[in-house]
C-alpha cells in the first residue's frame, strides 16, 4: 500500500493526519528531494522532514502555509497539481 510505504518514510504522524494534509506533505516533499538528502532546507535552512509536517510555509518560499481541503482543492486545480495517494489496501 502506497500510503505505508510514505508512513513508513514520514512516520506515524503522516499516517494520523488527513488526506488533504497527507497530500500536502507529500508535495512539500516532492519540492525538497535536494533538501532530504542534506537533512535541511537548502531555501530557509530549516530541518526536514520536521519541517513539511508544520502549518507555517517554508520561509525559503517553497511552499505555502498547511491549508484546510477547500482551500487546498482549489490551490491544486490553480497549479495544476495531482497527487494520487492510494489509501485503500488492494489486496
Amino acid at each position: 500500500m502506497f500510503v505505508n510505504k510514505l508512513g513508513n518514510k514520514f512516520g506515524i504522524p503522516f499516517l494520523k493526519t488527513s488526506l488533504h494534509n497527507q497530500e500536502q506533505i507529500f508535495y512539500r516533499a516532492s519540492l525538497c528531494k535536494d533538501c532530504e538528502k542534506m537533512g535541511h532546507c537548502q531555501a530557509c535552512t530549516c530541518p526536514v522532514p520536521n519541517k513539511w509536517f508544520a502549518d507555517k510555509a517554508c520561509d525559503g518560499k517553497r511552499y505555502p502555509d498547511l491549508m484546510s481541503k477547500e482551500k487546498w482543492e482549489e490551490f491544486k486545480k490553480i497549479n495544476n497539481i495531482v497527487i494520487e495517494l492510494d489509501v485503500h489496501d488492494n489486496k
